[in-house]
């Protein structure tokens, strides 16, 4: 299954992003507020103000809030890019502002931050300062800025293409066409399957041992429940390539799921990595980057049909994975008499 390398290492994409620029303010006028001024309702990360493209909206209040204020906001990428954060408190106030992102969903956003997801970190405050917040993924982004005085806010102005409307309150619509993301049910049995590689294997190995997969299932809290595996690969090694299949059962009361590669010995390959319900059936299709052309298509025992094509694009040769090795099920030759 030499091909399954060639395919991963070839279906590698260069993607490049456009680096866009969006600028907005956070403007403190100088205020008179007294001691009973409460404090403003977004100053806590669970009531962050939601900022939304192409709009200017006030602090949620609009009026001069309590020495020491910190306030909270939130947005939506739709688009990576640059975000710039201009935070100027007004006479000899100070800012100080951190962000954290991407967030799949507002909901858990607050208890789920850590230095891991921390994009802009400047807690030591200054007299007028420019955060520039690298957004390399979509999603949702949350921002604190801190001043040290008694200050009063007028508006945040946003402008730029790289901000979405949907504060993420609501539930998402239904869709049956939809792909969502991957989140197996609790209570349920799965098949695991992949293909591995042991590099600089002796020749004459009729099984790899160094490759295994283990799947660790936690609860709420981050507490690991058990560990599953190692999983091994079994049966003939085709092309260099051993399959690992077998099934696991996922605990009811898991929250989160991990994966792990591992290698006892020396490097090992992994590729065509599957999990999906034990009852169900999977199929999976591989293109070429540059001509679009089905190179690979790997059935519900993860065994791939291998097209092959000459200069001119014309289908020559299918191949077959399968128990025994690889077959060519069909060849096919043209010929074009010329005139």
């Amino acid at each position: 299954m030499m091909n399954h390398q060639e395919l991963h290492r070839n279906g590698a994409q260069k993607v490049f992003f456009v680096v866009l620029a969006m600028i907005f303010a956070v403007t403190f006028a100088k205020g008179q507020p007294s001691p009973a001024v409460p404090s403003p309702p977004n100053n806590v990360c669970a009531n962050a103000a939601f900022i939304c493209q192409d709009q200017t909206i006030g602090c949620l209040g609009g009026s001069a809030f309590a020495c020491g204020t910190t306030m909270w906001f939130y947005f939506q990428v739709t688009k990576p890019g640059v975000i710039n954060i201009s935070a100027t408190p007004n006479g000899d106030q100070f800012c100080s502002g951190m962000a954290w992102g991407p967030f799949t969903s507002p909901a858990g956003a607050c208890a789920s931050m850590s230095p891991a997801n921390r994009v802009l970190n400047d807690p030591l405050p200054t007299l007028s300062t420019t955060y520039s917040i690298p957004v390399a993924a979509k999603g949702y982004y949350f921002v604190e800025v801190t001043t040290s005085g008694c200050v009063g806010v007028n508006v945040i102005s946003l402008k730029g293409a790289v901000l979405g409307c949907d504060p993420g309150t609501e539930p998402p619509p239904d869709c049956k066409d939809c792909i969502g993301s991957f989140a197996p049910d609790g209570n349920k049995q799965y098949m695991v399957s992949a293909w591995v590689k042991e590099s600089n294997a002796p020749p004459g190995r009729i099984s790899y041992t160094h490759p295994k997969i283990f799947l660790d299932f936690y609860a709420p809290g981050n507490i690991l429940i058990r560990t599953a595996g190692p999983y091994l690969a079994k049966g003939i090694i085709i092309d260099g390539w051993q399959r690992i299949e077998d099934t696991v059962f996922e605990p009811a009361t898991t929250a989160d799921l991990k994966i792990r590669l591992v290698s006892d010995t020396g490097d090992c390959y992994f590729d065509d990595i599957r999990m999906y319900p034990f009852d169900g059936e999977m199929k999976t299709f591989v293109y070429d980057p540059q001509t679009l052309r089905l190179v690979s298509e790997l059935d519900e025992q993860n065994y791939a049909t291998i097209y092959e094509y000459d200069e001119e694009g014309k289908l020559i040769r299918v191949k077959k994975e399968t128990e025994r090795g690889v077959m060519t099920i069909k060849e096919v030759r043209t010929h074009v008499q010329k005139q």
